[in-house]
């Protein structure tokens, strides 16, 4: 009997022995089991991520880009000597004079745009439009020009624009260049020589609003 009972002590005992260390590997193992899990979920999301962002980087690549052509808005101050509105003998252009380019568009541009630029020594000025101006022919064509300063302190009274706005000139190399025609200074008094009897050929009565002395872009 006794031999039985030590038996059965002992079959007990290491069943109770077997469970205890199967409990003790589950408690030990399941955190790790979990950890791993966690870091292949974590993987799996980046590769993801960095899938889809490739992705939509290549379809954003692969699409045409669209430019805004930009646009330039030339023309050409001289000294109307004698009040004429007319080429003659006795005007001349104006190097360095100041105009500024105003072009608010109605208000269908999120602020006006303004810029100044000098006349060359053709008396041509140039000015470079900003990118959301010459998105828009419509703005383009309701600029205005503003004669700033005359170079010349004998011709220095300035005449009012009789510009109708910009019209498109010409298309070179993806700019748009737009004519604002002629503007003119005056000096405060006619000299006397504009009283002198002028001798004028066919060109110098050429009318200035006319095409043929326009100015070079």
């Amino acid at each position: 009997m006794i031999h039985m009972e030590s038996k059965l002590h002992s079959g007990i005992s290491a069943r109770l022995i077997k469970v205890a260390k199967e409990k003790f590997q589950f408690s030990v193992l399941k955190p790790c089991k979990l950890q791993i899990m966690a870091r292949i979920l974590r993987l799996l999301f980046c590769a993801i991520t960095s899938t889809a962002c490739f992705i939509f980087l290549s379809s954003a690549a692969s699409q045409p880009q669209q430019h805004t052509p930009s646009a330039i808005v030339v023309g050409t101050v001289y000294c109307d000597t004698c009040f004429r509105q007319e080429v003659t003998k006795f005007n001349h252009f104006l190097p360095g004079a100041t105009v500024a380019v105003r072009c608010c568009g109605n208000g269908k541009i999120s602020a006006c745009f303004k810029k100044e630029a000098k006349t060359n020594k053709r008396g041509v000025f140039r000015v470079r439009l900003s990118p959301e101006v010459s998105g828009s022919i419509e703005t383009i064509r309701a600029c205005s020009v503003e004669l700033i300063k005359s170079s010349e302190p004998f011709c220095s009274v300035a005449s009012s624009a009789t510009s109708t706005g910009p019209h498109l000139k010409s298309r070179r190399d993806g700019v748009h260049v737009f004519s604002a025609g002629f503007f003119t200074f005056k000096p405060l008094h006619q000299p006397e020589l504009c009283y002198q009897e002028p001798e004028t050929s066919a060109t110098e009565n050429a009318s200035l609003g006319g095409q043929r002395w326009s100015p070079k872009p």
